[in-house]
């Protein structure tokens, strides 16, 4: 049976990204003149939306362009000083473990992220994960700079359309309401991910676990 694990990246790939965010948020708003400062409770808070809607819940009175303003700073600060992303951001427990098994069983895996295409890619290789996710097999919702931005449901829909092959079973693994709700192109079996530590998240989903090695009982 050929079977794809369709993965969000952050907070379920990859541990850590919320100090990242948390200092490349700050400097954004140092450099560009802003007062206020995000604290971990706000990052937190607002964990997995895009990066323009931190800023319009800590600075809700700012015009619209100086919300895009910030977030491209953060993503200039992001492609201009790597060593906050990789200082910060690691690979989650088990992650190498897990994708490694899948590959070996000759299962596909991909990777759809709520980020730029060039900051997935940048991400992938700092945890060290591309050669698990080459080229075609890792998709950027993008960064919302629109109302006509494509979602996770549009990618997903697109890459099976575009396969030759079809799969027996789709596994949907990530952390939020947006990544559960991939079920609704294809079916399959959704897997909610919450790192140890993380408050438990009310979420519609098959699975709720911990550990990634859990998803392994799909292919054993």
């Amino acid at each position: 049976m050929a079977k794809l694990f369709t993965f969000d990246l952050h907070g379920v790939l990859e541990k850590g990204n919320e100090e990242t965010v948390l200092k490349i948020s700050n400097i954004a708003l140092e450099s560009l003149s802003y007062k206020k400062r995000f604290t971990m409770e706000d990052i937190d808070f607002l964990y997995g939306e895009f990066w323009i809607n931190y800023f319009r819940h800590l600075l809700p009175d700012l015009r619209e362009l100086e919300y895009k303003s910030l977030q491209n700073k953060c993503h200039e600060i992001a492609m201009l000083n790597p060593k906050i992303i990789k200082d910060n951001t690691q690979p989650n427990d088990h992650a190498y473990f897990v994708l490694e098994e899948i590959k070996k069983r000759g299962h596909s895996q991909i990777v759809i992220s709520r980020i730029s295409n060039g900051g997935l890619e940048f991400f992938l290789s700092s945890i060290d994960m591309s050669g698990y996710f080459p080229k075609g097999s890792y998709f950027a919702v993008g960064d919302n700079k629109d109302d006509s931005f494509v979602t996770k449901n549009d990618i997903l829909r697109n890459f099976l359309d575009i396969r030759k092959e079809g799969f027996d079973d789709i596994i949907i693994v990530g952390d939020s309401d947006s990544d559960m709700a991939l079920k609704s192109v294809a079916g399959g079996t959704t897997y909610l991910y919450l790192h140890p530590w993380r408050k438990p998240k009310k979420c519609e989903a098959d699975h709720h676990i911990r550990d990634l090695r859990d998803i392994l009982k799909e292919i054993n």
